[in-house]
């Protein structure tokens, strides 16, 4: 393992990824608000931390983590300076990310339960109806993510699902913390907007990208992945969805319309608000006879999950 400074109120009890940014540890924390309990640390690579702009991202990352005290957002407890060090302290999240899940699935030759792949994408929407609405500040603009993708929703043993990774999240309307023109997310999960590299991205970004979660999890398949990022961010930018029921005419109709609606190129032909969204998937749910229950989510870890907890995230800040 990498040496570490030496941190008085954590145990660091291994590292458990690293990407182009930062590393992620297990560890314990001795005091604190998890005092006892098993968190995650995030450290800046020692290699960034001469670098004023990779430094600016990686505490925003944290001051906008610290605002998203949600029941379906993952927790940030602290940030740290150590020597010349950077952590950012967070909840460690049992379970696994919602796209390991379904990996995992085919490999068994099966596919997620629709049941609890809802609950999710239900849990999703509430956390983006939260970071939209200026994380319950009044006055305050909405946080985009500008990540929504299966790797950034952590499905939970206790069936909830918490939206991970601020490290490309934004406030709307300020001043992008990125070099001008530079893709920052990820392309198959992009709206049409982001990908032609707008400036002005606004809530609406992020549904479209939920709207690609609700799309697969019913089709059971990639909407927009293609074999290299030129060709799947093309096929974004043409926002070229088929119809759901092209895929498999068992799917009830009023699914496809929610997904037309969800995935319209159109910014303003979309739900216009998370909440909408959400009561258009509960109303639609209910139509059908599916339940939100969070026992199927629940059940659905226990499944695909035969692991000890880890660190469902990507390593990157950004």
């Amino acid at each position: 393992m990498p040496s570490l400074p030496e941190l008085t109120d954590y145990e660091v009890l291994g590292r458990l990824a690293v990407g182009g940014m930062a590393e992620i540890y297990r560890a314990r924390a001795r005091s604190g608000p998890a005092a006892g309990q098993e968190v995650v640390l995030k450290r800046l690579l020692p290699m960034h931390r001469t670098h004023s702009a990779y430094v600016d991202l990686f505490l925003a990352e944290a001051r906008l983590g610290a605002l998203a005290q949600h029941p379906n957002l993952v927790r940030t407890y602290d940030l740290l300076r150590v020597g010349r060090d950077y952590f950012i302290v967070q909840e460690l999240v049992g379970g696994d990310t919602l796209g390991a899940l379904a990996a995992r699935a085919r490999e068994r030759r099966s596919r997620l339960d629709l049941a609890a792949g809802l609950v999710a994408v239900a849990d999703l929407l509430d956390a983006l109806d939260f970071l939209h609405s200026g994380a319950g500040v009044p006055g305050e603009p909405p946080i985009i993510h500008r990540d929504v993708n299966p790797l950034n929703l952590v499905a939970s043993p206790g069936g909830v699902a918490k939206l991970i990774d601020f490290g490309v999240a934004e406030r709307q309307g300020e001043t992008p913390r990125h070099r001008a023109g530079a893709l920052r997310g990820t392309p198959a999960y992009m709206s049409p907007e982001q990908v032609r590299g707008r400036p002005a991205l606004d809530p609406r970004s992020d549904l479209f990208s939920a709207g690609i979660l609700l799309w697969e999890l019913f089709a059971d398949r990639p909407l927009f992945e293609r074999e290299n990022q030129f060709e799947t961010l093309r096929q974004v930018a043409e926002g070229a969805a088929p119809p759901l029921r092209s895929v498999d005419r068992a799917i009830p109709v009023v699914f496809e319309r929610m997904c037309v609606r969800a995935l319209a190129s159109d910014r303003d032909r979309r739900f216009q608000t998370a909440g909408g969204f959400l009561h258009a998937l509960r109303r639609s749910c209910q139509r059908e006879g599916l339940s939100l229950d969070r026992s199927a989510l629940a059940q659905e870890v226990r499944r695909l999950w035969p692991a000890p907890p880890r660190v469902p995230a990507r390593a990157e800040a950004g």
